[in-house]
């Protein structure tokens, strides 16, 4: 939010991020439907053969710009950790003057320089880091909803009913995906709960 207004976040959603994603896994699904048997990865299965490199570039591309705003996000949760006096304190600059949330923490950039060449070095493994991505996913989707539900009782004073039948219908479906995900967290989906401890250590710690 400390990057883009409210506006352009809900027209990017709903005009361009919602459709793709929909898109993308109604193709992939109905490519494993037709070939249940099949052993590629159905990311790059379903596309067709003229269109694979271009899907390529854009899918590369993509990765990128994630890539860039996952890193600006690290930026301003250490700034916000900083504030709240939960993590040592690293030198913030802010790179906007119109933008209040557009910071850079150049240590923050190293650190995650070099953990992301520590996890490719040592896991070399594409399957592994799939499970690491997954695992993460998921659990963010859990704590997201959890997290809603506190604001609907504490912040918006939604009626308990409503805000537990809420808690309830999307945990029923994250928690399906919880279990399956479960299963790979021995073969790297440890990762992000490493990550988390490591963190958690220094903000109850400092």
């Amino acid at each position: 939010l400390g990057h883009f207004d409210r506006q352009s976040m809900q027209i990017a959603f709903a005009v361009g991020v919602y459709p793709s994603n929909l898109i993308t896994y109604a193709g992939q699904t109905a490519y494993l439907m037709k070939h249940p048997m099949s052993n590629c990865k159905s990311f790059y299965c379903f596309v067709p053969n003229i269109a694979f490199w271009p899907m390529l570039i854009v899918s590369t591309l993509a990765a990128i710009v994630a890539s860039q705003g996952l890193i600006s996000a690290c930026f301003s949760l250490i700034k916000q950790f900083m504030e709240l006096d939960f993590f040592p304190r690293v030198r913030v600059i802010h790179t906007s003057r119109e933008h209040k949330g557009q910071v850079y923490c150049p240590e923050v950039n190293y650190f995650l320089m070099g953990l992301c060449t520590a996890v490719v070095l040592g896991f070399r493994d594409e399957a592994a880091l799939s499970n690491a991505f997954g695992v993460a996913v998921i659990m963010v989707m859990c704590v997201t909803t959890v997290l809603m539900t506190l604001v609907m009782l504490i912040c918006w004073g939604t009626a308990w009913p409503l805000a537990l039948t809420f808690l309830a219908f999307f945990l029923t479906i994250e928690g399906s995906y919880v279990s399956n995900m479960m299963i790979k967290v021995p073969k790297g989906g440890w990762l992000p709960f490493l990550v988390s401890i490591f963190l958690a250590a220094i903000m109850f710690s400092w």
